[in-house]
């Protein structure tokens, strides 16, 4: 089940170290801009899913997550666009490490000491984001959010059907 919420620039660190230890709670689900500006470590959990929506996205720390982040972002939204932009600008002034990698198409700007370790997707039609920094990329099955019971099955007709 997710949760969804609304945030807006917002150092999103507490709320995702308080949203993930209930293993009840299998995703978070934020839209607007989000900044992860310390450490996470949720090595505890299992299966869990951070979905950031429609915003900008800037990670300066380490985060240690079992489960998938999935940053999605339609950035030819107007609306969407304008907040993303505000939200770089305030960081070029307050914050000098995000400052070499912002460009006009950044959506966002992830420093890495690690990464999650159900998988990382990054979705941002007409965006463009940057990693920086010393990455282990895995993908574990076994840490994939998993919300039905069942199986998933090929489909005749979808996407690559060759």
């Amino acid at each position: 089940m997710f949760v969804k919420k609304e945030v807006n620039g917002t150092d999103c660190s507490s709320l995702i170290s308080s949203h993930f230890p209930d293993e009840k709670k299998r995703g978070l689900w934020l839209v607007g801009n989000c900044e992860i500006s310390g450490s996470i470590d949720k090595s505890d959990t299992h299966g869990q899913m951070l979905v950031i929506e429609n915003g900008a996205f800037a990670l300066n720390g380490t985060f240690i997550f079992n489960g998938l982040v999935y940053h999605k972002v339609d950035a030819t939204d107007t609306s969407v666009a304008s907040s993303i932009k505000s939200f770089w600008q305030e960081k070029q002034n307050d914050n000098t490490v995000y400052k070499p990698y912002i460009t006009s198409d950044t959506v966002g700007v992830q420093f890495y000491s690690s990464t999650p370790n159900g998988g990382l997707v990054i979705d941002t039609k007409g965006g463009k984001s940057t990693l920086v920094g010393d990455m282990n990329l895995n993908f574990n099955a076994g840490y994939r959010p998993t919300f039905l019971k069942g199986a998933y099955t090929w489909k005749k007709g979808a996407w690559r059907d060759f």
